[in-house]
């Protein structure tokens, strides 16, 4: 029997994560214990500009603003910035402008200078200019930038403006805020205010979170982005409207391309019909939009996508032992295969299994996921895509080619 096993996901009742101190950076106003909240359609205090553009809804918030102390043991977890998923997007393109940032600073010379000086104050910061940005080259460095969503709660530097001058708080800002990333994932701007952003300070005492609370907020979730050592290529993201992932290449002017899909075909321009061609009898006809298939999802989320007419399957055992697949494609703890896709001959499109636990259903413990090609018949090997979702966040994933006569191979664990 050929397998591969490709997730091994540990879930408690809430996310459960490794932990690790974040990078400490120098500052001269040095952080207290007080880190706002900033909800992903909100500007925050004293915003640069407010910049148009589309927000991703988010549920209601609670009414009031307040403070809340982290416990003492609550430490933040640090992710590569140019980590699969850490990011999400849509094939309809960004939503952050840059060529309106640049406009908005090139007519507030005292802005730019404040927002040149705030990313100057990040040691770390690298681009293709080099390890400082001037006023002058602002246009150069922000068209280097890529529009992405946080798929996370995630801790930053935020700037706001005020007599003239840039002035640093430490935030959260919720997952579906936008924000530009640089080559090296770092967020660099927070794109309905155009604020500057940098990496986060450690604060000097226990946490204090300031601002009104959304749902599903933890601090135990929130993430810290490191700047990946090298140039990120291209960024892997999530697909916010649909499924599987997408990959952007880097710069305002990226190309979305969903994994594993086929390039366009270019047909040929129509050509004008000689003057004694006869008239058509009916228009040709069109084919019906493309509907994508509804995936549950809740506590965990397991979806395979693959492209060639394989029979991919997937298989998720939950802490108790149970086998999701096919064949038994219900748990007693509540899980459930409620998409299942088997191609037809040369039915080498995109395909979709999903196993879901509903909210509040996910039984504690370790699951296992692994696909099992049962055969093909154009493809003898085909291209997939599994990704794992815990509590609604990306929690890792793999792609690659899998053949029914494949070694058992171990993708990744965690």
């Amino acid at each position: 029997m050929l397998l591969i096993i490709v997730a091994v996901v540990a879930v408690m009742a809430l996310v459960t994560s490794a932990v690790v101190a974040f990078v400490v950076l120098d500052d001269d106003e040095t952080a207290s214990g007080e880190i706002f909240l900033e909800e992903a359609g909100s500007t925050g205090q004293d915003p640069f500009g407010s910049l148009p553009g589309p927000v991703i809804p988010v549920s209601a918030t609670t009414p009031a603003p307040q403070a809340t102390t982290a416990p003492a043991t609550v430490a933040t977890r640090t992710v590569n910035g140019g980590e699969r998923g850490l990011y999400g997007g849509s094939l309809d393109g960004g939503r952050c402008d840059p060529e309106g940032q640049i406009a908005f600073l090139a007519a507030n010379p005292s802005l730019a200078s404040a927002f040149v000086n705030a990313l100057n104050r990040d040691p770390a910061l690298r681009w293709s200019g080099g390890t400082t940005v001037s006023t002058a080259q602002l246009p150069q460095y922000i068209r280097e930038l890529t529009s992405v969503t946080l798929a996370n709660d995630t801790r930053v530097t935020n700037y706001g403006y005020r007599n003239g001058r840039a002035t640093p708080r430490q935030a959260v800002l919720q997952a579906g805020t936008a924000v530009m990333v640089d080559r090296y994932g770092v967020p660099r701007i927070k794109c309905n205010c155009g604020n500057p952003l940098t990496p986060p300070q450690a604060v000097s005492t226990t946490p204090v979170y300031t601002g009104t609370r959304w749902p599903g907020f933890n601090p135990a979730t929130i993430v810290v982005v490191n700047q990946s050592t090298v140039q990120i290529d291209v960024f892997v993201l999530v697909n916010l409207t649909g499924t599987g992932t997408i990959e952007r290449t880097p710069g305002s002017e990226g190309t979305d391309v969903p994994v594993g899909a086929e390039p366009p075909t270019t047909t040929p321009p129509a050509t004008t019909p000689p003057a004694t061609a006869p008239p058509a009898t009916a228009p040709p006809a069109t084919a019906p939009p493309v509907t994508p298939v509804p995936l549950g999802t809740g506590d965990v989320r397991v979806t395979l996508t693959w492209t060639g007419d394989c029979d991919l399957d997937l298989h998720v055992i939950d802490p108790t032992g149970f086998e999701i697949s096919y064949g038994d494609p219900t748990s007693p703890s509540g899980g459930q295969l409620d998409v299942d896709d088997i191609p037809d001959a040369g039915e080498t499109g995109t395909h979709v299994e999903n196993v879901f636990w509903p909210a509040g259903a996910a039984p504690r413990g370790t699951y296992t996921a692994f696909v099992r090609n049962l055969g093909g018949y154009s493809s003898s090997a085909c291209d997939y895509s599994l990704q794992v979702f815990v509590n609604g966040v990306p929690a890792g994933g793999s792609s690659g080619s899998l053949g029914d006569t494949d070694s058992p191979e171990t993708v990744f664990t965690f």
